[in-house]
């Protein structure tokens, strides 16, 4: 088993239209080997801990090395809950985790309104057309999107949950 892995968690608890347990439980990156696969799914599913149950599950997906950039895009402002996208983007460290993780590193934030989205700049822009075909596939309009771009262009979505507005909109 050459093939780089990430092992993540996907509990029932996670996320839902209540709640937000974004990282709550562990995700092992970059794992390679089937020892090495068979401990971070023993691993992750440790990490629920007491929330444990035969209905979470755990997502064994190809890992993506270095990227052009990667980030999170909110469908609505999280704050405001305006109908505008927010993008937290960073384009400079290569790594998947550094919006999402919290990291000091610098970012960019690149705000949009939704009736603007097909005048933002490539790649936003097709982030943006697959944050709208997830919104209806969902059928929701309020998602925190996590995804990367890798040097050929392409967008790779990691995962969507739903966002957890701060305010009603205006």
């Amino acid at each position: 088993l050459d093939t780089r892995l990430i092992v993540r968690s996907s509990a029932l608890d996670e996320d839902g239209d209540g709640n937000s347990n974004a990282g709550r439980f562990n995700t092992i990156a970059d794992v390679t080997g089937k020892a090495d696969v068979a401990n971070a799914i023993d691993q992750v599913a440790a990490s629920y801990g007491s929330a444990g149950s035969s209905s979470n599950q755990i997502l064994v997906q190809p890992f993506l090395g270095e990227v052009a950039s990667s980030g999170v895009v909110f469908t609505r402002n999280p704050n405001s809950g305006g109908y505008y996208f927010t993008f937290e983007v960073d384009d400079t460290s290569g790594r998947t985790d550094t919006v999402t993780s919290g990291s000091s590193l610098p970012f960019r934030t690149v705000v949009c309104a939704l009736s603007a989205v097909e005048r933002l700049e490539p790649p936003l822009d097709g982030v943006a057309t697959a944050a709208l075909e997830i919104e209806k596939l969902l059928d929701k309009d309020s998602l925190d999107i996590e995804f990367a771009i890798d040097f050929d262009g392409n967008i790779v979505i990691f995962q969507a949950r739903p966002l957890h507005l701060q305010a009603n909109p205006t």
